[in-house]
């Protein structure tokens, strides 16, 4: 009987030391599973404020994005209004070009024509001259008779 006490009591110990080993184990493996478990609630919390910063990121993007995309816009608008004003301009540089020659050639043909007249002028005063001498002559020639 006293073996058999020795030896319920040797398995008894041998139980609680396997016991005690499981529960170490058990223990073990919830601190384990405990910081598994934390080290995956921060790398969830981790990735959610990446993709929160990936997200900001990307909606300051597109911002910017948007922003380059109407500058090229109002620049292409500015530069075609000025392509416009430019051809217009060098519209009006033909006109006004094709213009002076034609004040140009007014303006010979005018001279021409008042050098033209100045030169009848100019025999016709002398011709006037020459019939009011002989005129006069005349006039002093009768007088005299």
């Amino acid at each position: 009987m006293r073996e058999r006490i020795e030896t319920a009591q040797t398995e008894l110990r041998k139980s609680s030391e396997a016991l005690t080993a499981v529960q170490k184990n058990l223990e073990n493996e919830r601190k384990a599973w405990t910081e598994d478990k934390k080290l995956l609630e921060d790398t969830i919390a981790d990735m959610s404020s990446a993709e929160r910063s990936v997200e900001n990121a990307q909606a300051s993007r597109l911002g910017e994005l948007q922003q380059l995309e109407e500058r090229a816009k109002s620049a292409e608008d500015k530069y075609g209004r000025e392509v416009v004003a430019h051809a217009e301009s060098i519209k009006a540089v033909e006109e006004l070009r094709q213009q002076l020659a034609e004040t140009k050639l007014t303006v010979r043909d005018a001279t021409t024509t008042a050098e033209t007249a100045q030169v009848k002028l100019s025999t016709s005063e002398t011709s006037w001259s020459q019939q009011k001498e002989v005129l006069e002559r005349e006039v002093s020639e009768l007088n005299v008779r």
